[in-house]
């Protein structure tokens, strides 16, 4: 602010400064915000999304002279169905061992210098694939831009391994009569058993014992649906026995072979052959219906017959 005294500027300190800062942090009109550039990151432990808070006050100023502590946390799942374009995927595959999800650190602090002032940031990375929820507060508050301080993160699976892929059959027997079927199918799994559902994975089988054949020696998994990341073949036989299936990707093993059982089809109803003495009985049943229509005919009485033996 500059003092002026007609028209000519006043002495002492003049101009004068006046600063305004941002007053404080208001947790509801702070923000969090997540990466969403380039790829789908993968659920391979190297592959992160940042995660990035900022701190305004309630009039919506950024707060770069003070600095604030956002604490984070993250649960499996979506906060929505779709994020950008990319739709939400239930997982599919049970959860291994060496499946891990974790953020750089629980807390962040807003730098008060440099090009970052107002913000800070952290990493999630994971080996699960799915969708994850962050969640973002200030004093046990939620940040509310977005609602509830929420941000999603997807994981996707890597490439299929053959070793980590599985395969499996139908229980129980079928019959052996050539139509009965057992259904093999196979399911592609990355390094750290996610189920590789958004990439079709091309799996071989080995044909099994003569006796018994296969709907199919190939057959790509789906990338939509219930079914995404598996393929059926269906086995059937036609001499009973137990019959072993095994499946391959890229020329190595895929999971553990299976072996589908078939048993002798049921026996039908045996229709019994008449004896001779039974054919007559039946020639004399149908010689004494035309004797009686006969006798109908001219109103007379038939003559009984005498039993013939074995005749009922």
């Amino acid at each position: 602010m500059t003092a002026t005294l007609d028209d000519a500027n006043v002495g002492g300190t003049n101009p004068v400064t006046a600063v305004f800062v941002a007053s404080g942090m208001d947790a509801g009109q702070s923000r969090v915000s997540i990466t969403l550039t380039g790829a789908t990151k993968m659920a391979n432990g190297v592959d992160s999304y940042t995660i990035t808070a900022t701190a305004y006050d309630s009039n919506g100023n950024l707060n770069t002279w003070q600095p604030q502590t956002f604490a984070f946390s993250w649960r499996e799942g979506g906060v929505t169905r779709t994020l950008g374009n990319r739709a939400l995927k239930q997982a599919v595959s049970a959860r291994s061992a060496s499946q891990w999800t974790a953020m750089s650190a629980d807390t962040c602090t807003t730098a008060t210098s440099g090009a970052e002032a107002g913000r800070c940031s952290v990493t999630l990375k994971s080996t699960q694939a799915g969708w994850f929820t962050v969640l973002s507060q200030v004093g046990g508050v939620p940040v509310g831009n977005p609602s509830g301080g929420q941000v999603a993160a997807q994981f996707v699976a890597g490439p299929a391994v053959a070793a980590n892929s599985l395969i499996t059959i139908s229980p129980g027997t079928r019959q052996a009569d050539g139509v009965d079927t057992h259904t093999v199918t196979i399911t592609a799994r990355d390094a750290f058993d996610n189920v590789q559902g958004d990439v079709s994975t091309l799996f071989t089988f080995s044909p099994p014992a003569a006796g018994a054949s296969l709907s199919a020696t190939r057959c790509s998994t789906a990338t939509t649906g219930a079914d995404a990341g598996s393929c059926s073949v269906t086995l059937k036989a036609t001499t009973p026995g137990n019959y072993t299936v095994g499946g391959s990707l890229g020329g190595q093993p895929a999971g553990n072979p299976v072996q589908g059982q078939f048993v002798p089809p049921a026996a039908g109803a045996v229709t019994a052959v008449p004896t001779l003495g039974e054919w007559a009985c039946v020639g004399l049943v149908l010689c004494l219906g035309c004797l009686g229509a006969a006798s109908g005919r001219f109103n007379r009485r038939p003559a009984r017959q005498p039993a013939r033996p074995g005749c009922d």
